[in-house]
């Protein structure tokens, strides 16, 4: 019974963070028919995201301390019914861009002051402490099948209507009642003794106190987390360049291009995490799979940037490596915030910890983008090879970081054993 509440539990987690997200990055499904239907321009689109970002940024340490304040059951059901009720709203005003503005802006207050740290700190305290890679793995399989779900639900809804309008507003509904439906099924399933090691969970709140928060920020190991979520992310995230690769240096078409991009999206998200961490678990620890699957990457990146692209078969061969380097960089995100548990963070701290490891670990969202869009500016199709490379100094840099998680554990453990000999 332990068992099975154990993967209701991760089951519920996944359906809920899987339409949390939906809605400030609607766009990238509906980028046409948000612009028709909100009478906007691509301007107003991304100032969106700029102001939901911000909002995230701004909110993302004061929500870890309020995911070690309050159950995590609590806030995620509440998350989950006020991201659905957001949704619902932006459905009925969507033609008022000043309403839209406030609510991309509570978007961000649901889903990162709120969500975000007690989410990641749920799933910790499922999981048992020789079970972190597998327990953040089969949470990251389950949350591609909800946003696999959702997002296939959402087109469907799109096609029933003759008038885009209509479709749109309707599809965001549907948006919105996946939400609650993933709240519900936390609320339901989500049993909160299933909880493996509820000895240190911060049950007496006291102990979440100013001087046990400071004595966080002074923690290294707090800093090396954030630095493997920064270069994991930053690989994952730049991954999204091989689309406009394919079809601008291999020529490929659009179609393909689009169609291999959602195979790498959503269907190797199901399989990387679960398979990263049983590997993890395997091999003792998630810092020893986060330098394995880092070489490997450099392999792929390197092949793919040395590879001759005017081959006849250059597509069929750089469309399987890249898929590879794919489910490898899923291995890693999905487990990446296991890490907080490899560098002994207690666990009444881990929603401030995440907080922490967040708001560093996410900063690529804040130039990279642009870094990149530069490069292929000014060098043109050129530009690739400088997005290649510095992707490869990140995989470099999470081999080193892991390195030194690997120093300072048995550090610890050395230490450990001399005050008790």
């Amino acid at each position: 019974m332990k068992k099975k509440n154990y993967y209701l539990a991760l089951f519920s987690f996944g359906m809920v963070y899987g339409t949390m997200y939906n809605l400030p990055y609607v766009k990238n499904i509906f980028y046409d028919a948000m612009i028709e239907c909100m009478g906007i321009n691509n301007t107003q689109i991304g100032f969106l995201l700029t102001c939901y970002a911000i909002a995230c940024i701004i909110t993302y340490v004061p929500g870890g301390w309020i995911a070690d304040r309050f159950a995590p059951k609590k806030i995620l059901v509440v998350s989950g019914v006020a991201n659905g009720l957001l949704s619902i709203l932006f459905a009925v005003t969507m033609q008022s861009f000043t309403i839209s503005i406030v609510v991309w802006i509570l978007c961000a207050l649901t889903g990162s002051a709120q969500f975000w740290a007690a989410i990641l700190k749920a799933v910790r305290l499922t999981g048992g402490d020789d079970e972190q890679g597998k327990t953040f793995g089969i949470f990251d399989a389950f949350c591609g099948v909800a946003a696999t779900l959702t997002n296939f639900a959402c087109l469907w809804v799109f096609s029933l209507f003759t008038t885009t309008a209509a479709a749109f507003r309707w599809a965001i509904v549907v948006m919105g009642l996946m939400s609650i439906v993933g709240a519900a099924l936390v609320a339901w399933l989500y049993k909160e003794n299933v909880i493996t090691d509820n000895s240190e969970t911060g049950g007496d709140d006291n102990r979440l106190t100013l001087a046990s928060v400071w004595k966080l920020l002074k923690t290294p190991g707090v800093y090396l987390s954030a630095l493997v979520v920064f270069t994991v992310y930053s690989v994952w995230s730049g991954q999204s360049y091989l689309n406009p690769y394919f079809t601008s240096v291999l020529g490929a078409s659009v179609v393909f291009s689009g169609a291999l991009s959602v195979v790498r999206t959503y269907g190797l998200k199901m399989l990387g995490g679960p398979v990263g961490g049983v590997i993890a678990d395997k091999v003792g620890a998630v810092s020893k799979l986060m330098v394995g699957g880092s070489i490997v990457s450099i392999a792929l990146i390197a092949t793919v940037l040395v590879f001759p692209t005017g081959m006849a078969s250059a597509v069929l061969i750089l469309t399987i490596l890249t898929l590879i380097l794919a489910a490898v960089n899923f291995m890693l995100k999905g487990t990446m915030f296991a890490t907080v548990s490899e560098v002994e963070i207690p666990k009444y701290l881990t929603g401030s910890a995440v907080g922490i490891v967040t708001l560093l670990g996410w900063t690529p969202d804040l130039f990279m983008s642009t870094l990149f869009g530069s490069w292929l500016d000014k060098y043109g199709d050129g530009g690739y090879r400088y997005i290649f490379i510095y992707l490869i100094g990140m995989c470099v840099l999470c081999i080193a970081t892991n390195i030194a998680i690997m120093v300072l554990k048995k550090t610890k453990k050395d230490g450990g054993q001399q005050e008790t000999a």
